[in-house]
C-alpha cells in the first residue's frame, strides 16, 4: 500500500534508519575501555626502543629553542645599543607602537588572494617579533631604573 515494510510489529516508526551498535558514551565500561586503551598506548611506548625519528625530534625542538634564543639576543642586542645612544624611554616607545601597529596589522591581514594574505602576515609577524625581542630587555631594565630601594632586585 505504498508504505514500506517494517521490520517488526512492534515498531511504530517505519521511517527510523537501523542504529549502528555503538555503546552510549556515558558508559562505564566503555569508559574502562577507552582508559585501558590510554594505559595500552602509553606502556608501548615506555617499551620502545629509541629510534631515529626520536633524535630527529630532539634536534628540530633543539634547534627550535636555539633560534628563538639567539634572535631575542640579537634584537635586545640592538635595541640595547638604541636605547644608550637615543634614550630608553624612547626607544621603549618605538617598541610599543611597533608591536601595537604589528600586533592590529597581523590581525587584520586580509586580501584577494591566498599567498597575498600570507605575505602580509608574515611582515606584520616579523616586525612583531622585532619590537617583542626589543621590548624583553628595555623593560627590565626601565622598572630597574624606577623601582625603589625597598622593591629593588
Amino acid at each position: 500500500s505504498g508504505r514500506p515494510a517494517t521490520s517488526s510489529s512492534s515498531d511504530t516508526h517505519s521511517h527510523t534508519l537501523p542504529r549502528p551498535n555503538v555503546p552510549p558514551l556515558s558508559s562505564s565500561s566503555s569508559m574502562a575501555r577507552s582508559e585501558q586503551q590510554g594505559l595500552q598506548v602509553l606502556s608501548a611506548l615506555d617499551a620502545a626502543k629509541t629510534q631515529w625519528y626520536h633524535f630527529t625530534a630532539i634536534v628540530v625542538a633543539g634547534m627550535g629553542f636555539f633560534t628563538d634564543a639567539y634572535d631575542l639576543f640579537c634584537i635586545s642586542l640592538v635595541t640595547k645599543l638604541l636605547g644608550d645612544k637615543m634614550g630608553r624611554k624612547s626607544v621603549y616607545g618605538m617598541t610599543l607602537i611597533l608591536m601595537v601597529i604589528c600586533s592590529i596589522g597581523s590581525g587584520l591581514s586580509f586580501a584577494h588572494t591566498p599567498k597575498s594574505v600570507m605575505a602580509t602576515l608574515c611582515f606584520f609577524r616579523f616586525w612583531l617579533g622585532f619590537g617583542i625581542g626589543g621590548d624583553y630587555p628595555l623593560s627590565a631594565t626601565i622598572m630597574s631604573e624606577y623601582a625603589n630601594k625597598k622593591t629593588r632586585g
